[in-house]
């Protein structure tokens, strides 16, 4: 219902919306949508979605289901990766280069990187 509007038949507010160029779908059988931003990804199961059109674009309404949010690791492990690269340059004295190979050669371990870069 909208404020002021008091008790209007759906029928009628139908016709309204449709002469001011708007109408409404619900998108059928949604299973899950999903919201990527750069810091978590929030995933809602079985939402009712609705599409509200209008002559200045569409909006998309959820509706009826709690998110998981699930917060994304890749900035922490690029950071600690960096902080890796530093320690092997430091400890083999070796450049950037060298110690971001020898650590992706050792799948992340940083001692096999260092012992390798130490003894060829």
């Amino acid at each position: 219902m909208i404020p002021g509007m008091g008790k209007v038949n759906p029928k009628q507010m139908e016709r309204m919306m449709r002469r001011m160029g708007m109408q409404i779908k619900e998108i059928p059988q949604v299973q899950e949508v999903i919201i990527k931003t750069a810091k978590s990804d929030w995933i809602f199961k079985g939402a009712k979605v609705t599409i509200l059109h209008t002559p200045q674009g569409d909006t998309y309404q959820l509706s009826g289901a709690k998110p998981q949010i699930i917060q994304k690791e890749e900035e922490k492990k690029e950071e600690q990766r960096d902080e890796d690269v530093r320690l092997i340059m430091e400890q083999a004295k070796v450049s950037e280069e060298k110690a971001r190979e020898a650590l992706k050669a050792s799948n992340g371990n940083i001692a096999e990187a260092i012992m390798k870069l130490s003894n060829p």
